[in-house]
């Protein structure tokens, strides 16, 4: 998410750490580089180097610019804030673009390793893994992204494995942003929890994943994400590595989201009136097929009963879509990703 507003990636930040230090990758360094073993290579360069000479640079390599686009940190801490006002966002990125984004409400910040209990009263912007704005941590001690960082924070000391399986067993449903298949962090985070999914017992929520994969890879991505147990939403990354289509995703989103327009009633009322062949995007059409699968039938009333009336154009994407063919027990299992507004708006 951070790559938005000018800064690296997991193995980009290897590089430019390297750039800034002065000090290239030995041969053992280069092929775990190479095999995106990204933390066990930071972890032999902080051994050959010492801790503070790398940590320093990190705090370098990572400070945000004046002029840095934190639209999409500013849409993030939007979409976390609950309608009560609880702000529940978990972030493993040590830069403070959430501290720096526009945000209309108050903003309470918890760091690595002191995090709080993610039950009813929890409120805050959690830093899995540290952070820069730490006030308590200014030589980066607590910062997580050595191999044996990570094994202090989720096996020797744990904290980090504690909190996530708390935060699965307490809330319905966690949503991922930013992360890829081979990302370190994921590994340890599903592993935190696969254990609690595998009993028939503990409650685990459910797990999404905004997922980035090329349309022929896209099943193949899916199934792997699924057999970890996360479930994703699939978006095109064809148009590059800026992954434009995820930040205006997320912007879209919130936008509605401020507007109240993010249920089924809402989406019907913005977007039924309008014929499907003329001014729709397909994901606005996609959306209206998804919100009338509810199995309450509710929601199909609210679209008879639409002032102007739906156009009779609807009727042919409802039949291809096999709507007229639903039953209660059919209706439940409608893709999520047709909630999701992927395209750009006007």
């Amino acid at each position: 998410v951070s790559r938005r507003c000018g800064l690296p990636d997991f193995a980009g930040l290897v590089d430019a750490l390297c750039a800034r230090l002065g000090r290239p990758m030995d041969v053992d360094e280069r092929e775990l580089f190479d095999n995106k073993a990204y933390d066990v290579t930071l972890g032999l360069i902080e051994n050959r180097i010492r801790k503070l000479p790398l940590r320093n640079a990190v705090r370098d390599v990572l400070a945000i610019q004046p002029d840095s686009d934190l639209a999409s940190h500013q849409a993030l801490l939007q979409l976390a804030t609950s309608k009560a006002g609880r702000l529940r966002l978990v972030t493993t990125n040590f830069d403070e673009a959430f501290q720096l984004a526009t945000y209309s409400g108050s903003r309470l910040f918890d760091y690595a390793p002191y995090l709080p209990i993610p039950g009813s009263s929890w409120n805050s912007v959690v830093h899995l893994h540290g952070g820069l704005g730490n006030s308590r941590d200014a030589d980066g001690e607590s910062l997580v992204f050595t191999s044996a960082d990570f094994g202090r924070a989720y096996i020797t000391e744990g904290w980090a494995s504690r909190f996530l399986a708390e935060m699965f067993r307490r809330t319905a449903a966690v949503l991922f942003i930013g992360y890829s298949v081979s990302d370190p962090a994921v590994r340890y985070i599903v592993d935190a929890f696969a254990a609690d999914r595998s009993s028939r017992d503990a409650h685990v929520a459910k797990a999404y994943i905004l997922a980035g994969a090329l349309a022929e890879h896209s099943e193949r991505d899916a199934r792997t994400w699924r057999s970890r147990g996360i479930e994703p939403l699939i978006y095109d990354t064809r148009d590059g590595t800026d992954h434009s289509l995820l930040h205006e995703t997320i912007r879209n989103c919130a936008k509605k989201y401020r507007r109240g327009f993010f249920d089924r009633d809402s989406i019907v009322l913005e977007y039924g009136s309008r014929s499907p062949l003329g001014g729709l995007e397909p994901e606005a059409v996609s959306q209206i097929a998804w919100a009338l699968r509810d199995p309450s039938g509710h929601t199909a009333r609210q679209f008879a009963a639409l002032e102007p009336p739906a156009p009779l154009d609807w009727l042919d994407v409802f039949e291809n879509k096999g709507l007229f063919t639903l039953t209660p027990e059919s209706s439940v299992g409608a893709p999520l990703v047709g909630a999701l507004p992927s395209y750009r708006s006007e």
